[in-house]
């Protein structure tokens, strides 16, 4: 081969060589062909299809799962500083009466009993309903963020190329550019929000106002009976 035409031969890619040895060969068409025609890659790197999410920390690491978290944490400090003050408020009248059993009558003293009762029962059941109301209020929103979430997800996922979202918490093992975590945050935080001003369940209201929790506090998962006096004093 002369000495030019085996210069040129040699600048030729390896590729190029192989197309050209195949089409003389006459076992491709001359039309452009892909590499997956040809059964090779050309060294680019397709994006996971499996992507994984920690629902937790996207929640509780978010923005409206930080503001869900401290409205918590403030109304349950209010409730328990409020059970406080009717406990020894009850208490205190629960004394009275004891004290003042000797100069009444027993039917005064009954129906002075039975009001007391009554006053008791009923701070007992507000109170209760005040702790289910906190936790109706989480639940809610904390479904609400999550359905707010899901198209937001898609969304990037889509962007991402991946066709599956997984539960980080069920997958035993994984490489850590599976995780889409911090965007995931990033994403909701950006188009969601706190979600403050679209709060569907209100928080209870208080008549006692509570300072803000530390951040290092965790919310309660129930609020505890209210143990309130309820005294069997019989004429």
């Amino acid at each position: 081969m002369h000495r030019a035409a085996l210069h040129r031969t040699l600048l030729v890619s390896p590729r190029a060589l192989l197309v050209t040895f195949l089409l003389a060969a006459g076992t491709l068409p001359a039309a452009p062909v892909s590499a997956q025609q040809l059964g090779f890659s050309l060294g680019t790197v397709d994006a996971p299809a499996i992507r994984t999410v920690d629902q937790d920390r996207l929640y509780f690491e978010s923005l409206f799962g930080q503001r869900v978290r401290a409205q918590v944490l403030a109304a349950s400090r209010a409730l328990e500083t409020e059970n406080q003050r009717l406990v020894t408020e009850l208490s205190a009248r629960e004394a009275e009466l004891t004290a003042a059993r000797p100069d009444l009558s027993p039917e005064a003293f009954r129906a002075h009993a039975d009001a007391f009762n009554q006053d008791a029962e009923r701070i007992r059941e507000s109170q209760e309903q005040k702790a289910r109301e906190i936790r109706q209020f989480q639940d809610a929103e904390q479904l609400r963020f999550f359905d707010a979430a899901v198209p937001m997800l898609d969304g990037l996922l889509l962007e991402l190329g991946a066709k599956v979202l997984l539960d980080a918490r069920v997958v035993l093992l994984a490489a850590d550019d599976i995780d889409l975590t911090d965007a995931a945050i990033a994403r909701v935080d950006a188009e969601l929000g706190d979600g403050a001003e679209t709060a569907e369940v209100p928080l209870p209201r208080f008549d006692t106002v509570s300072e803000d929790p530390p951040a290092s506090e965790d919310p309660p998962e129930a609020m505890p009976p209210v143990e309130l006096p309820s005294p069997e004093l019989d004429p």
